[in-house]
């Protein structure tokens, strides 16, 4: 009778201690050569986040204004950051008012305004910020002081150390028929009027080159439509 032969139990073959080096080199260089497009494809989509809320936050201000049928005064916060303490101030969060008149004044233009904080204070994600820089480069006439509205608040939630921050602020205003307090022709020449969200780091380059990435935000204000211009 034949009887099989038997077969030798198979062993498995490790990896030896070169080639597990081998393979954690290669995962090791191809992270770092994936760092670049992962760091910038995180800041796009902070970027976009941050475009969103505020064109999310302006779109609310012009139908509040409707709705209600009051101005709704739009107010932008520029102060340090308190996390990283720097000698430029950046704009980084934002607040509605409603803009209530005495009725029983017998002049309104005359009347002293009353605000009526509309919600709880927005800020941008972190790194996010609102150019102030109105060159072409940077496109933010909405933020220029020399063509809105300037002023000071004490406001909550700027400074976790402190129950309240005394901050500069720019504004302007959605009418209760839609339309802003903003010029659309000056010197019969089309006012433009534009809001750019971007990175801290190419605001701050902003000066000296066209930023690589940003989001400007169109406002017309003859009815407070909005348009998202973006280059990427």
């Amino acid at each position: 009778m034949n009887v099989p032969a038997r077969k030798s139990p198979t062993v498995a073959r490790a990896f030896s201690l070169i080639e597990l080096l081998v393979v954690v080199a290669i995962i090791a260089l191809m992270l770092v050569m994936a760092a670049p497009t992962m760091s910038s494809a995180f800041k796009g989509s902070k970027l976009n986040q941050g475009a969103e809320a505020t064109r999310n936050f302006l779109a609310a201000a012009h139908l509040t204004a409707i709705k209600n049928n009051l101005p709704v005064e739009v107010r932008f916060y520029e102060y340090d950051d308190p996390d990283t303490p720097e000698t430029t101030k950046y704009v980084m969060a934002y607040q509605m008012y409603l803009v209530r008149l005495d009725a029983r004044s017998t002049d309104l233009s005359k009347s002293t305004p009353q605000y009526e904080k509309v919600d709880d204070l927005k800020h941008l994600p972190a790194g996010i910020v609102l150019s102030t820089l109105s060159s072409p480069k940077s496109q933010s006439t909405l933020l220029d002081k020399t063509l809105v509205r300037t002023g000071k608040e004490s406001i909550k939630g700027v400074d976790p150390e402190k129950q309240e921050t005394e901050v500069d602020y720019y504004s302007f205003q959605f009418r209760p028929d839609g339309s802003m307090d903003l010029p659309s022709l000056k010197a019969g020449v089309r006012q433009k009027w534009f809001m750019t969200v971007l990175g801290r780091d190419e605001f701050v380059r902003g000066l000296e080159k066209t930023p690589s990435n940003y989001v400007c935000l169109n406002l017309n204000p003859a009815n407070g439509d909005i348009r998202w211009l973006q280059p990427n």
